[in-house]
């Protein structure tokens, strides 16, 4: 290793490994994130159609997340949350959010040919936008400032 890399890493700069390592770990938990979000809804949003309206009672809703489905959702949503907080850990905010937008596509595609809902064409319109988002923002880098681990000695 030559000694300039340790004076780069010193003032607080991230070698090439360590930034492939940051986007690798990066886009798992953006996938883990994006699936668990997806998949936690759908499945809670099917448990409920099963039990029909169960009103907004705390017993009634307590009671529905004995159900199978529900519980299923509740659990991925629970995942999700704190992946979601894993990832915020060390990824920017105005990365994550718009990066696991593309969950909204999903959750619209979901929708429509396994829950059966109908999508109209303005709302495809909204998802063609949030897409071209997404793919904008995942271009850059996920985080800009240093974090506490990586700031100088």
């Amino acid at each position: 290793m030559p000694a300039t890399s340790g004076i780069i890493q010193a003032a607080g700069q991230v070698s090439a490994q360590e930034h492939a390592r940051l986007r690798a770990k990066t886009r798992l938990f953006t996938g883990i994130v994006v699936v668990s979000n997806v998949t936690g809804n759908s499945a809670l949003t099917h448990g409920m159609k099963l039990l029909g309206d169960i009103g907004n009672s705390p017993l009634a809703l307590i009671g529905a997340l004995f159900h199978p489905w529900v519980a299923l959702g509740v659990a991925l949503l629970i995942l999700w949350t704190l992946t979601h907080m894993a990832l915020l850990s060390w990824a920017d905010l105005s990365y994550v959010l718009p990066v696991t937008a593309i969950g909204y596509v999903l959750s619209a595609l979901s929708g429509e040919f396994v829950l059966g809902e109908t999508v109209s064409m303005g709302q495809w319109g909204g998802i063609l936008l949030i897409t071209a988002g997404v793919t904008l923002v995942g271009l850059t880098a996920p985080a800009t400032a240093p974090h506490e681990d990586q700031a100088p000695q």
